[in-house]
């Protein structure tokens, strides 16, 4: 389901998760720094609904928590620490998460009232807090704006291009 650098990681139809690759920062989950090269199952649980990897994975079970682990330099398993983790770790308590999506060192998710979260590495302004600062745990973006929003004025259009895209799009209203 999700590939990232050196790595990839499945979920089964059963909702069991698996991984292979390199492990080197714990990337694989399975509670070692060991490569495998052969499909290997991350814990007993069979309750995962999404996964996203990079340097560094974090993935949704079904009950809506987040949990995240491997390369944790920049923050970027969003535990509060910038230590790497080799097993899957909780990220939080009290949020429902319903998306979450991993770049190279930094970590994306959108919460069950649609906000929006990011933390990790912000060298580049990646996170989109208005800083330079890295986040070591999800931090709200509070200038997100949702497009369900009844604040546009239906006279005019909203156009997202190219379509299709690849990586990015462009909103113009």
């Amino acid at each position: 389901e999700a590939g990232g650098c050196c790595s990839t990681k499945m979920i089964k139809t059963d909702g069991s998760l698996w991984a292979m690759g390199n492990s080197e920062t714990g990337n694989l989950g399975t509670g070692g720094t060991t490569n495998v090269n052969t499909p290997t199952r991350v814990g007993t649980d069979n309750d995962w609904s999404m996964v996203s990897t990079d340097y560094h994975t974090c993935a949704i079970r079904n009950n809506g928590s987040l949990w995240a682990w491997g390369l944790n330099f920049y923050g970027e398993v969003g535990d509060g620490t910038n230590i790497n983790r080799n097993v899957p770790t909780q990220i939080g308590t009290n949020q429902t998460w319903l998306t979450v999506k991993v770049g190279p060192l930094h970590s994306i998710a959108i919460s069950s009232d649609h906000s929006l979260y990011t933390w990790g590495r912000n060298a580049s302004g990646q996170l989109g807090d208005g800083t330079l600062a890295n986040k070591n745990a999800p931090t709200l973006i509070g200038n997100s704006c949702l497009l369900s929003t009844t604040d546009f004025d239906h006279s005019l259009a909203l156009k997202a291009y190219p379509n299709p895209s690849k990586d990015k799009i462009t909103l113009q209203y």
